[in-house]
């Protein structure tokens, strides 16, 4: 079982501004942060809902980190793997401080962080593509790269991180093209817990093209997910049933409901009406931008011309290879569209 035991970037005192707070919540890599009396006793833990709450009710960013911290936060005097488990059961929480009889911080746990022993691919690579211009949501983009897009905050592509960092996983290939240097700088200047690595095309070689370059940095099964979306998926389960199928390349699939704003007419092969149905809704099961793959799939990518993972996909189906799908039914947004971005930044607030 891992418990974490490095806190100093998530622990703050009391007396801080929530201000000076967000440096911390913002490197910190865990969406919370412990905080402690001048005494160095336990007060209490925060997260980054309890910020923006607090803002959005017209909240200063001058008070005091003490005034707004969960007083009655769940804690465990224990690291015992099978306490700290039956206490993640009772509560809908993701953290637990573990104190001393002195009520000082010890160390902390995390949910995702509980099982990590016997998630065999914690160490994947997670490759997120950011190289593209993001002309969906231009003229913004004209000006900031995609995945620096503020979320709250932090970035789109940050979130992207965090919800891979909150369930263990550590290792970023970070594709980039587009107005590079300035990703590279914001980095280059950002504290963070994770591994990050920039690979950079030679040349834009479509949606998946530009991975093959990169072959002998990446895992044997790897995650590739587009840098505009973001999903609170178990991405462990989604392992589980790429291994399981023994698949080339999985897709998370997401089941989405389209109302058609008309009345829909039912036609025989003479054109004659035979019936009407008023505003139909229709199911389908698209494809979000997030998949693994297996390292085997990338010898169906050639060599340095533009391919897009539509392409590989249909290849490795006419060469009857396992495609598989890991279906859900909600916890994705897109922010590759402003309406979808605007649902996603309800949802952060929420």
């Amino acid at each position: 079982m891992y418990i974490k035991k490095n806190l100093k970037k998530i622990t703050v005192t009391s007396d801080i501004s929530i201000r000076e707070s967000l440096d911390n919540l913002n490197s910190g890599g865990i969406q919370a942060l412990l905080v402690i009396n001048k005494d160095s006793t336990f007060a209490g833990i925060i997260t980054d809902g309890d910020i923006r709450r607090h803002l959005l009710k017209d909240g200063n960013l001058e008070t005091s980190i003490g005034a707004i911290i969960k007083k009655d936060s769940t804690i465990a005097m224990t690291e015992d793997e099978n306490e700290l488990n039956d206490i993640f059961k009772r509560n809908k929480i993701n953290h637990i401080p573990v104190l001393n009889k002195k009520n000082q911080i010890i160390s902390l746990a995390m949910r995702a962080d509980l099982n990590n022993k016997s998630y065999e691919n914690i160490n994947s690579s997670i490759v997120v593509m950011a190289g593209g211009k993001g002309s969906r949501l231009a003229p913004l983009t004209n000006i900031i790269p995609k995945p620096l897009i503020p979320i709250g905050y932090s970035t789109i592509v940050e979130k992207i991180f965090d919800s891979f960092v909150n369930q263990g996983f550590n290792n970023f290939k970070l594709i980039i093209n587009y107005k590079k240097e300035l990703i590279r700088s914001y980095f280059n200047e950002l504290e963070h817990s994770y591994k990050l690595e920039f690979l950079e095309e030679s040349k834009f070689l479509g949606t998946i093209g530009g991975i093959k370059e990169f072959s002998k940095k990446l895992t044997d099964n790897f995650v590739v997910t587009n840098c505009d979306v973001v999903t609170d998926i178990n991405y462990h389960k989604f392992f589980k049933h790429h291994i399981k199928k023994e698949a080339y390349l999985s897709i998370l699939g997401l089941k989405k409901s389209t109302k058609v704003p008309y009345g829909v007419l039912k036609l025989d092969e003479e054109s004659d009406v035979t019936g009407i149905q008023e505003k139909p809704k229709q199911t389908h099961t698209i494809m979000t931008g997030i998949y693994i793959i297996n390292k085997k799939a990338l010898d169906f990518i050639p060599d340095g011309v533009e391919f897009g993972m539509d392409e590989l996909i249909e290849k490795l189906i006419f060469n009857n290879k396992v495609v598989t799908s890991f279906v859900i039914e909600d916890g994705w947004y897109d922010m590759g569209q402003f309406s979808e971005y605007k649902k996603l930044l309800m949802h952060i607030d929420s």
